[in-house]
C-alpha cells in the first residue's frame, strides 16, 4: 500500500521517540515522493533509515521552509541514512524514487531530545558550598540524563574533577510552571577563597548540555557585633527577554534590619561605552530574616553585551561591595506597524503611525515603502527614517510620510519597519484611489527649416503632473491628401510657470502646403481640444553626399554612404558615378538608384564595382533630385592590388582504386592568366601520400571561373584526405583539403599485433589497443578497460583472463606500479575485498563496486560522524611536522610516524600521495619493503557544525585553506587496515586504527624500510640514529611523568642540538606550546631517561622514494 503523502502539505505526520519506530511503504509509477513530517518540540537528535529497497530511491531531510538540509543518495538498493542535531520546530522527509520503477522500501526514525539549559546557583557558606536552582531541560524527562561532571579551580590553582551527580528528579516551578530537572549537590571543607565551578549534562545517548560555571567565594565568617554595618550579600541572576532585563532572587543583607536600606544604586555599561546612572531600588521586602528582597527590570536596550553594576546603600551611607553581572541582550525585530491612508488633492499622507520595537527607538533604520498602480509594477519609493514618541500609554513609536503628484487611478501601498540588524516587522498594506484631470492649454508656433518645420514654445497643462501625460497626439495633411497619424510627442520637461513642455519637428516632406494637427492625450485616454496650423514646404537640393571606399579582391565595396534631402527620400532620383584609372580618361559607370533612410534621417545605398584591374583610380559622384536639382561633389581615390586567387572547389569520384575530379572551379581576379599553377597529392589516414602533380593547363567556365582535369589510381581501400594548392605568378595562394574513401580494393592481410595475439574479448582488445596509442595504460585508461567487463551485466571467464594478461604484462604496456596494483585488487581478489572477490559469474555491480572501492575510494571508513567534502589543497606552503594535529582517536604512534619521516626525508611524505585530478588521491604504504595502495577521496568526517574531527580536527571542511595531507593519509590508514596487515583490528574504520599501536609498525608502512622495536634507552644509539639520517620516535612512560607529558603517548624526535645535547619532540596531540600537553618538548637525556620508556626506529638510512 502507498499510504504516505505524496506532496509536502499532505505529509504523514510521524510521532518520534528514543525507539526505533519502522514503516513499510512504497513509492508508485504516479506518485515518485512520498513525505513525512515530524515535530521536534525542543534541540534534538533525529535519525532516519531507509532500507531493504527494491530499487533505487533517495532520502533528503527538509526544513519548514521545504529546503533542504541533508540528504543521502548513494546507487542501487544501499540503505540510505540521514542523522542530525536539529533546533525546535517542524521538518520533513522526502522519499524520491529515483529511478521509473514501482520502489518498496523499509522506513526507520527515532530521536532524543538533547539535554539543554543547564544551570545552577552558588550558596556558600562558612567552608562549605550548596548547589541552588539548579536546572537541565531535556523533553524526554529526568530518566534520560545519564550524570552531571562537576569540575572545581581555586584562583593560582588547577582544575580539578569535584564530583559525578547521577540522581535527579522532575520538578516544576510553582511560579511559572515551567518544567526542568533539578538535582542536589554540595561541597564540604573548602578552604577560604576564590572559587570556579564548572559543570556539563549528559543525557543517555552521550549527548552533552552546555556548561555553565560560577565564581563563588568562601569566608570564615564572623557575626558582626557593632551597632551599624554595611549592607552584604547582595545578588540576583538576570533574565533577559523583549529588549530588556528583569533581575531574579533579587537579594541584600542588612544586620541592621529592613527601614537601614536606602537603596540599590545601579549602573549600566554596553560593551564599548561608558558607565551611566539608571533608576535604583528603594522599595524592599523580608525573605528571611535580616535578608530582603527586591524587584527590578530594565526596558528597551539595543541588542548589544552590557555589564550591569549594583551597590547597596543604608541610610548611613555604608554600602556593600558593588555586584557585575554581564548579559546580552538579543535584536527584536519591530512588530505592530499600523496606520491610515489619507488623499489630499493629487497625493496622500499617512495618519495614526504607530509601531512598536521592544529595542528602542534608536534601534529604528526605516520604513520600507513600495508602491504600484493597478496594472503597473511595485516600485521601490522613499522611505521613513525619522520617528518620534507617540506619547501613548503603549509606549508606541510614529512617524511623518507623504507622497504627491501622483497619476489618476487605484494604487497599493506597502510598507514594512526594519531595524538597525535588518529585521523586519510585519507588512502593511493599503489600497487608495487618485482622480484625474484631462490636459489643457496645448499652445506652440513653428519657424520652416529645410524640408519641413520645427515647433516652438510648445506647452500643455496637466493638473495631475507631468507623469500623467501620455503623449502629444500629431497628424499631418498635404493639400489635396487626407490625413495620417505622424510621430507622436512623448518626451516632457516641466516648466516654470507650471507647464509641461515638449520639442519637436517633422522634416523630409516633399515640397507644397500643409496642416498639422496636435491633442494632448493623458494616461487616463482623456484629451484636451485639438490644435491645427498650416505651414508650406519648399523644395531643396540634395545634400550632404559622402561615402568611404572599402577594396575586395579585384574590386571596392562602398561604406559608410550618405545623402540627405530635406523633401523625402522619395525626391531622390540617383546618385551619378564617374571612375578614372591612372592618367587614362573619365568613364560614366553605373549609377546608385535605390535608398534607404537611415536613423538620423539621412539617406544611405550599396554600390560596388568588380574585376578591375590592378591601378590606382578615382572615383566621382554627384547626387540628383526630381526637379534635376545638384547636391555636392564627394570623389575619392584608391587603389587595386593583385590579390590571392579566392576560389578553388571540386568534387571527387572514386572507383575502386581510381579517382577523377570533377565540377572543378578555380577564380582568380586577376583574370586566368594570373594562374601560375595547382599542386595536387593525396594522403591516407595512416600517413602514406602520393598522386603528387603540378597542373598549369586551365581553361574557362560559363560562370567565369576557371576548371582543370586531374586523376590518379592505384589507391588501396581506406580513408583519404585530397589536398590541393593554387599558386598565381605573384605566388599567392590559397589550399583547399575534401576527404573521400576507396572500397572494393582487396587490400593485403596485415599481421597481428599483440593484443591480437593475447586479449580474446573483441571489446577489451579494441578499448584496450585504442588507449595504448600512447605506449601506456593509466590509472583513466585502466579503469575504462575493467568496466568494459560490464557487458552483458556478467563478467565471464574470457573478460577475467583477459584481465590478468594485461596484468602480468604490465611492463610492456606501460602501467604504473600504482595502477597495477589497484588493478590486481580488482581483477585477482583482496582481504579487504567485502563484498566478495571478482570471479567468472560475477555481475557488473560488484565490478564496479571493486572499481570505486579501489581507484575512486567510495568504501570510506566507518565513523559516527558525517562525511563532508574538504576544499582545500593537498599541501599549503610545502610540508611541516607543525602540520600534524592527532584527533579524537589513539593513533598517535601513526601520526609521530608521519612526523618524524617528514624531518628525515620530506620527499617521503610528498610521494607518499597521487593526485587523480578527480577529487581522489592515491595513498602509499608499504608491506614488507613493496609498495601498497589505497584510495581515497575529499570527503572527511565532521561533526555537527561541520568541523573536522580526527586528524586537523576543529578546522571547518568548507575552508579554501585547509592542508588535507595527514587527514588523507590517517583515512587512507584507516581504509588499509581492512587488508588485516598492519597490525590493527583489520576493519575499515576509524575506531580500528584508534586504538595505540607502535612505531615501529608505522614507520615500516610508511617508509618501506625496516624498524626495530622497543629499543632500550642508549644516548649514543639514539643520536647516531638520528644523525645517520634514521626515522625516531619514542614512547613516554604510563605514569609518573612530567605535567607536560602525556603518558604512554607517542612522541616523534624532530631535531637534535649536538651543541645543547637537548632533543626536540613532537607531540600530535597537541596544538601549542601553551596547553596543557606541550605541543614540542626541548629535552635532555636525563628527561628522556625519566618520562621515555623505550625508542623506535628504522634501522637502515633511510632513502628519498
Amino acid at each position: 500500500m502507498d499510504n504516505a503523502g505524496n506532496f509536502l502539505d499532505s505529509s504523514t505526520s510521524l510521532d518520534a521517540t528514543q525507539e526505533w519506530q519502522a514503516i513499510e511503504e512504497k513509492v508508485g509509477l504516479n506518485s515518485t515522493d512520498d513525505y513525512y513530517s515530524v515535530q521536534l518540540n525542543s534541540r534534538s537528535y533525529f535519525e532516519v533509515v531507509l532500507n531493504d529497497l527494491s530499487d533505487n530511491a533517495d532520502i533528503s531531510l527538509l526544513n519548514n521552509n521545504g529546503s533542504k538540509i541533508a540528504s543521502s543518495s548513494h546507487s542501487g538498493t544501499r540503505n540510505e541514512r540521514i542523522a542530525r542535531v536539529l533546533d525546535a520546530g517542524t521538518y520533513f522527509i522526502k522519499v524520491h524514487q529515483v529511478d521509473d520503477a514501482e520502489i518498496s522500501y523499509g522506513f526507520e526514525y527515532r530521536s532524543n531530545h538533547l539535554p539543554e539549559k543547564f544551570q545552577f546557583d552558588v550558596k556558600s557558606f562558612q567552608d562549605d558550598i550548596s548547589l541552588t536552582d539548579t536546572k537541565i531541560f531535556d523533553a524526554d524527562g529526568a530518566s534520560n540524563i545519564s550524570k552531571v561532571d562537576f569540575w572545581l579551580k581555586k584562583e593560582g590553582e588547577r582544575w580539578r574533577k569535584a564530583g559525578i551527580i547521577t540522581e535527579f528528579k522532575d520538578k516544576i516551578d510553582q511560579i511559572t510552571g515551567e518544567a526542568s530537572i533539578g538535582f542536589d549537590y554540595n561541597i564540604d571543607n573548602l578552604e577560604a577563597g576564590k572559587y570556579y565551578l564548572w559543570g556539563r549534562a549528559t543525557d543517555n545517548f552521550g549527548f552533552r548540555s552546555n556548561g555553565w560555571g560560577k565564581i563563588f567565594e568562601v569566608k570564615n565568617f564572623v557575626d558582626p557585633k557593632v551597632e551599624n554595618v554595611a549592607p552584604s550579600r547582595l545578588d540576583f541572576t538576570i533574565d533577559s527577554s523583549n529588549g530588556g532585563i528583569e533581575l531574579n532572587d533579587a537579594k541584600v543583607y542588612d544586620a541592621n534590619g529592613i527601614d537601614d536600606l536606602e537603596k540599590v544604586a545601579f549602573q549600566l555599561k554596553k560593551q564599548g561605552g561608558e558607565w551611566i546612572d539608571i533608576d535604583d531600588v528603594i522599595d524592599f521586602k523580608q525573605v528571611d530574616n535580616n535578608l530582603y528582597g527586591f524587584d527590578y527590570s530594565i526596558s528597551s536596550l539595543e541588542a548589544g553585551n552590557y555589564e550591569l553594576k549594583a551597590t547597596a546603600y543604608d541610610k548611613a551611607g555604608n554600602k556593600s561591595e558593588s555586584l557585575k553581572s554581564f548579559f546580552r541582550i538579543n535584536n527584536l525585530a519591530p512588530s505592530d506597524l499600523a496606520f491610515e491612508v489619507e488623499v489630499v488633492e493629487d497625493g496622500i499622507r499617512l495618519t495614526d503611525t504607530k509601531l512598536f520595537d521592544a529595542n528602542g527607538i534608536n534601534d529604528l533604520s526605516r520604513v520600507d515603502f513600495w508602491l504600484k498602480k493597478e496594472g503597473g509594477n511595485w516600485q521601490n519609493i522613499e522611505d521613513a527614517v525619522e520617528f518620534r514618541s507617540n506619547q501613548d500609554e503603549y509606549g508606541s513609536i510614529g512617524f511623518d510620510y507623504s507622497i504627491d503628484s501622483l497619476e489618476k487611478g487605484n494604487y497599493t501601498l506597502w510598507a514594512r519597519v526594519r531595524d538597525k540588524d535588518n529585521k523586519y516587522s510585519n507588512s502593511k498594506q493599503e489600497t487608495f484611489t487618485i482622480g484625474n484631470a484631462a490636459p489643457v492649454q496645448l499652445d506652440f508656433n513653428f519657424r520652416e527649416i529645410s524640408g519641413g518645420i520645427e515647433l516652438r514654445n510648445a506647452r500643455v497643462f496637466d493638473a495631475d503632473g507631468i507623469n500623467d501625460l501620455e503623449k502629444i497626439d500629431f497628424q499631418l495633411k498635404k493639400e489635396g491628401g487626407e490625413w495620417i497619424d505622424i510621430e507622436d510627442a512623448v518626451e516632457f520637461s516641466e516648466n516654470k510657470d507650471g507647464s509641461i513642455g515638449f520639442g519637436y519637428s517633422i522634416n523630409g516632406l516633399k515640397q507644397g502646403n500643409y496642416q498639422l494637427k496636435a491633442t494632448a492625450i493623458d494616461k487616463a485616454g482623456e484629451t484636451s481640444e485639438a490644435l491645427t496650423t498650416y505651414f508650406k514646404v519648399k523644395n531643396a537640393a540634395p545634400t550632404d553626399l559622402l561615402f568611404d571606399i572599402k577594396t575586395i579582391d579585384g574590386g571596392i565595396s562602398l561604406e559608410n554612404t550618405q545623402v540627405y534631402d530635406a523633401n523625402g527620400i522619395d525626391d531622390i532620383t540617383r546618385v551619378d558615378f564617374w571612375l578614372k584609372k591612372d592618367d587614362e580618361g573619365w568613364q560614366n559607370i553605373d549609377d546608385a538608384l535605390d535608398f534607404r533612410r537611415n536613423e538620423d534621417d539621412s539617406f544611405s545605398f550599396d554600390y560596388s564595382l568588380n574585376s578591375l584591374e590592378s591601378g590606382d583610380y578615382v572615383l566621382w559622384a554627384r547626387s540628383r533630385d526630381k526637379a534635376d536639382s545638384y547636391g555636392n561633389v564627394w570623389q575619392k581615390s584608391f587603389s587595386i592590388e593583385n590579390v590571392a586567387p579566392s576560389q578553388l572547389d571540386f568534387d571527387i569520384q572514386t572507383s575502386k582504386g581510381r579517382i577523377e575530379l570533377t565540377n572543378v572551379s578555380v577564380f582568380d581576379a586577376n583574370g586566368i592568366d594570373d594562374i601560375d599553377k595547382v599542386k595536387v597529392w593525396w594522403q591516407k589516414d595512416d600517413g602514406v601520400e602520393g598522386g603528387f602533380a603540378d597542373i598549369s593547363q586551365f581553361r574557362k567556365n560559363a560562370d567565369g571561373t576557371f576548371s582543370f582535369d586531374y586523376n590518379t589510381d592505384s589507391l588501396q581501400n581506406g580513408n583519404y584526405k585530397l589536398f590541393a594548392r593554387i599558386n598565381d605568378k605573384a605566388n599567392e595562394y590559397i589550399e583547399l583539403e575534401k576527404s573521400f574513401q576507396i572500397t572494393g580494393v582487396v587490400p593485403p592481410q596485415p599481421e597481428k599485433d599483440w593484443f591480437d595475439r593475447n586479449i580474446s574479448d573483441a571489446e577489451i582488445r579494441n578499448q584496450a589497443r585504442k588507449l595504448f596509442s600512447d605506449k601506456t595504460l593509466n590509472r583513466n585508461d585502466m579503469i575504462a578497460i575493467l568496466e568494459d567487463g560490464k557487458d552483458n551485466n556478467i563478467v565471464d571467464a574470457t573478460e577475467i583472463k583477459d584481465f590478468r594478461t594485461i596484468l602480468s604484462n604490465a611492463s610492456y604496456l606501460g602501467i604504473d606500479d600504482y595502477v597495477r596494483v589497484l588493478a590486481n585488487k580488482v581483477v585477482n581478489g583482496d582481504t579487504a575485498n567485502k563484498s566478495g572477490n571478482l570471479q567468472a559469474g560475477s555481475s557488473s555491480e560488484q565490478l564496479d563496486k571493486l572499481i570505486n572501492k579501489w581507484f575512486r575510494g567510495s568504501e570510506r571508513p566507518q565513523t559516527p560522524h558525517t562525511y563532508q567534502y574538504a576544499k582545500g589543497s593537498l599541501f599549503q606552503n610545502g610540508i611541516s611536522h607543525d602540520d600534524i594535529r592527532q584527533g579524537y582517536i589513539n593513533n598517535c604512534f601513526f601520526l609521530a610516524g608521519l612526523g618524524a619521516t617528514l624531518v628525515q626525508s620530506p620527499e617521503i611524505i610528498q610521494n607518499m600521495f597521487i593526485d587523480n585530478g578527480d577529487g581522489t588521491f592515491t595513498v602509499r604504504f608499504y608491506k614488507n619493503g613493496v609498495a601498497d595502495y589505497v584510495t581515497v577521496d575529499r570527503y572527511l568526517p565532521t561533526n555537527n557544525i561541520g568541523n573536522l574531527v580526527y586528524a586537523n580536527a576543529g578546522d571547518y571542511h568548507g575552508n579554501d585553506s585547509n592542508e588535507l595531507w595527514v587527514a588523507l593519509a590517517e583515512k587512507a590508514y584507516a581504509q588499509l587496515n581492512e587488508a588485516k596487515w598492519i597490525n590493527q583490528d583489520g576493519t575499515n574504520s576509524y575506531n580500528g586504527i584508534g586504538n595505540a599501536g607502535y612505531l615501529s609498525d608505522a614507520f615500516k608502512h610508511i617508509t618501506g624500510e625496516k624498524a626495530a622495536l622497543g629499543r632500550f634507552l642508549s644516548f649514543n644509539k639514539v643520536v647516531n640514529a638520528f644523525q645517520s639520517g634514521e626515522v625516531v620516535g619514542f614512547g613516554s612512560k604510563s605514569g609518573g611523568v612530567a605535567s607536560n607529558i602525556v603518558t604512554s603517548h607517542a612522541y616523534a624526535l624532530v631535531d637534535y642540538n649536538a651543541q645543547t645535547q637537548k632533543f626536540t619532540l613532537l607531540n600530535p596531540w597537541s596544538t601549542d606550546n601553551n596547553a596543557l600537553k606541550s605541543r614540542t618538548l626541548e629535552l635532555s637525556w636525563n628527561e628522556i631517561i625519566s618520562n621515555f620508556s623505550y625508542w623506535d626506529s628504522t634501522i637502515s638510512n633511510v632513502v628519498s622514494t
